[in-house]
């Protein structure tokens, strides 16, 4: 027998974040480039891009920021969501739309809500491109007068953090 002690290190935390895609291109490495930005207080971070069967160069983009790409064709967007979840390791799992932008302390805020409070889903605002589409634009201005902390009904999906545990316990989306 040795005298040698040996200590294992708790495994870091992780955070994954899950991109749904179709045909996003045009946006998606301004998203990537924003959560390459993001501070995440040293945890490990985990980008899935969950494609839908893109015929522009969406998947190229997307690794060449490191992410990893699933293949989940003619899926919904939940089912999508569902399945990058599924192969995620994260103790977080954050769901973002490929055209948002998420600001750099997306995650501290996150975090810090979670140390003081015991809601297992938040939501942020989130920035829209200037030149997303339509649908966006008015998604970002129903929001954008929402500036406070403040319990909801529900959230968009495209801008949702959450502890792995609360998103297995009830399935994932439906």
């Amino acid at each position: 027998l040795s005298d040698e002690i040996i200590i294992k290190q708790p495994k870091p935390s992780c955070l994954s974040i899950i991109l749904p895609a179709l045909n996003e291109e045009n946006y998606i490495n301004r998203c990537l480039e924003a959560i390459m930005k993001m501070n995440t207080r040293n945890m490990d971070l985990e980008i899935i891009v969950v494609d839908n069967g893109s015929t522009d160069n969406t998947i190229e983009v997307s690794k060449s920021y490191g992410a990893k790409v699933l293949i989940k064709q003619k899926g919904t967007i939940a089912s999508l969501r569902n399945y990058g979840a599924k192969n995620s390791q994260g103790d977080f799992i954050a769901f973002l739309d490929a055209d948002c932008i998420v600001p750099e302390d997306w995650f501290e805020k996150a975090l810090n809500y979670y140390r003081n409070n015991d809601k297992v889903v938040l939501g942020f605002r989130l920035v829209v491109p200037a030149d997303a589409n339509w649908i966006a634009r008015c998604w970002d201005l129903l929001f954008s007068k929402r500036d406070v902390t403040s319990e909801v009904r529900w959230l968009p999906t495209g801008n949702m953090i959450m502890k792995r545990d609360a998103f297995l316990s009830v399935d994932g989306f439906n």
